[in-house]
């Protein structure tokens, strides 16, 4: 985690690293929400979020577009390997959103707050 000024300092522009400073936006949100956030892991695949609040768990993949059939085996890959019944969760850029994949939902960044309050 890291104050996004601090990134805009040392790099300038926002050419460099957009996805990361999504994946800042999501914790950041995330723990504004009240959340306890840890990054997963389920055999060789990582979870980028693996958020906790009360008796309320949440799993989520953050990308900057799923455009590419590649990346969205990537993102979608570690989330179908979590076997329990908690919400599951794709968050990306994009203004479209992608069916339902073996119930993981797609949701557009800018609606991330939205599950948050659930």
């Amino acid at each position: 985690m890291n104050d996004l000024s601090y990134r805009n300092y040392l790099y300038s522009g926002y050419g460099y690293g957009l996805g990361y400073l999504l994946e800042n936006a999501v914790y950041l949100s995330l723990k504004r929400a009240g959340y306890q956030v840890y990054v997963g892991s389920i055999k060789d695949a990582e979870v980028d979020f693996v958020a906790i609040k009360g008796d309320k768990k949440l799993y989520l993949q953050v990308t900057l577009q799923l455009t590419e059939e590649q990346t969205v085996e990537r993102e979608y890959r570690s989330l179908k390997l979590i076997d329990d019944n908690f919400d599951k969760y794709v968050v990306s850029m994009d203004d479209y959103k992608i069916p339902t994949n073996e119930g993981i939902e797609h949701i557009s960044a800018w609606n991330l707050d939205d599950i948050l309050k659930k």
